[in-house]
């Protein structure tokens, strides 16, 4: 039984393959665990682990870490960009050598049935080629 993995389906909660669920578990463990911890640690004992008065730090922390995420998500989207731009120049380019390379390639009479399949094979290939290169690129 093959899953379609474009149609929404509960089977595709249970799919583990490229999916992100095993690179986060462990962590996510973890932390709940800890978190699990410091709660009945709160709950049953005296000890109050709560946030000291002072919010300084935690400002200048939350600041810095604000920064940070809005640098790398600037620099995502500047990498996304600027590899949208060169997949595009990369299409226009092979586009514009296959037309080269469809033009260039003399005609033939029409009377002559074998020449005009080996012209048609001298104009496919480069194409092909051209196609090839880019979908290696895409990989």
């Amino acid at each position: 039984m093959s899953i379609d993995y474009y149609r929404p389906s509960l089977l595709n909660i249970f799919r583990w393959k490229e999916s992100i669920i095993p690179y986060v578990i462990l962590p996510t463990l973890i932390l709940t665990s800890f978190t699990a911890v410091v709660t009945v640690i709160y709950m049953k004992t005296n000890i109050k682990l709560s946030i000291p008065q002072s919010f300084t730090l935690i400002l200048v922390t939350s600041f810095a870490i604000a920064l940070l995420l809005t640098y790398r998500l600037n620099s995502a989207c500047d990498k996304y960009w600027e590899s949208c731009k060169t997949w595009s120049a990369m299409v226009c380019a092979i586009r514009n050598l296959t037309r080269f390379i469809w033009i260039d390639v003399k005609n033939v009479n029409k009377n002559d049935e074998k020449k005009e399949k080996e012209i048609l094979i001298k104009r496919k290939l480069p194409h092909r080629i051209c196609i090839c290169f880019k979908t290696l690129f895409t990989l």
